[in-house]
């Protein structure tokens, strides 16, 4: 019996049978996980009578504001860290600024035309729908701007011109129904992790901050003080092993003092970097003045 009542052009096999399980509360049907973003949002109305062009773009108004407000809803969130030279929308609080989370690709515009009336006076349930997509506009991205400017740009510019392509005669139709709906959404850049790279990059100064190594440079003239006043190899040495608190001087520069004091001039004109033992005058490499150095040692 349901089947008869239900079925019809359009509608699928065995509705009679899954309503009347349906309202006995029986649904064998498996429970997918919920989604954090919608595949598609739509918003759709019915009607008595709608065959004026003008009452058309009417509804068309309506729908398309209730539409992006429910984009902005279900598609974006609050992102505090935003750019505050970003415009923001006046609909919204300006303390607040959003971000995507997700953008559709797609724009459809469906209808439901009422069949005629046949000789008796009966007319035949209408249950077919008749529908016309279009990439979606970029204008829908756009949280700078109100959503009753957006709304009728949308009406204007697309949805008219779809409806248009549906029902290309001036007169003669009646709807019953108009849906409009942004399919095809997908998660914005960076959503599925979580991370925001371009947010990284603005504020690892901060966040980076305490792990920051700066490249100071320690001044010797207190190392050679300190040289000056002990003067024997063996204190030398003992520098040269050093401590991690202190930055001892190099073999150049220790052997460069034993000389007679820095030489600038010598540095710059890039002589030979043969060095000479300041207790037996031998030259030899720089690498090999330490060695040197301790055999005088173990002598004394």
């Amino acid at each position: 019996m349901p089947e008869k009542i239900l079925g019809g052009p359009g509608m699928p096999h065995g509705v009679g049978g899954r309503t009347w399980q349906l309202l006995h509360g029986v649904d064998d049907t498996e429970v997918g996980m919920a989604r954090t973003i919608p595949q598609q949002i739509s918003i759709e109305d019915s009607y008595m009578r709608l065959d004026k062009l003008d009452r058309v773009h009417q509804e068309l108004l309506l729908l398309s504001k209730s539409l992006i407000k429910r984009m902005r809803a279900d598609l974006t969130e609050d992102d505090e860290e935003g750019d505050a030279s970003e415009p923001t929308s006046p609909s919204h609080d300006s303390s607040k600024r959003q971000r995507w989370l997700a953008l559709p690709k797609t724009l459809r515009l469906s209808t439901r035309p009422r069949p005629p009336a046949d000789p008796d006076g009966s007319r035949a349930r209408a249950s077919q729908r008749i529908s016309r997509s279009i990439p979606a506009p970029t204008l829908l991205n756009n949280l700078g701007e109100s959503v009753e400017d957006l709304a009728q740009k949308l009406v204007s510019q697309y949805l008219i011109s779809l409806f248009r392509r549906l029902h290309p005669e001036k007169s003669g139709w009646d709807l019953s129904l108009i849906n409009i709906a942004v399919t095809n959404i997908v998660e914005t850049a960076g959503m599925a992790t979580g991370r925001d790279i371009s947010k990284m990059f603005k504020n690892q100064d901060t966040n980076l901050k305490e792990w920051r190594v700066d490249d100071v440079d320690v001044p010797p003239d207190q190392e050679m003080e300190d040289i000056s006043r002990t003067g024997s190899p063996s204190h030398l040495l003992e520098r040269s092993r050093g401590s991690e608190d202190q930055v001892p001087l190099s073999q150049a520069s220790q052997s460069s003092y034993f000389q007679g004091g820095w030489d600038e001039e010598d540095e710059d004109a890039g002589e030979s970097l043969d060095l000479t033992c300041p207790f037996c005058q031998a030259k030899m490499p720089s690498f090999a003045i330490a060695a040197h150095m301790r055999f005088h040692e173990t002598e004394d």
